[in-house]
């Protein structure tokens, strides 16, 4: 854990750095729950996240906020 802190902040403490193959690997792992949680838990299909992108569509603007 102490190499991967790091190396994860050897960028600096906000966001992750450009090129690191640590990067690339916590960019996927960390929102894994978010989005097993928005699929699995909330039931709604129409999600997808592309890297930092993230979209959600619905046709109830209320069921979205």
């Amino acid at each position: 854990m102490k190499i991967t802190s790091a190396l994860i902040y050897a960028f600096g403490n906000k966001g992750l750095g450009l090129g690191s193959q640590v990067s690339q690997i916590s960019a996927v792992f960390y929102p894994n729950s978010v989005d097993h949680f928005i699929k699995d838990k909330l039931g709604i299909k129409t999600y997808g996240r592309y890297m930092d992108d993230g979209y959600i569509i619905h046709n109830n603007i209320k069921e979205l906020k």
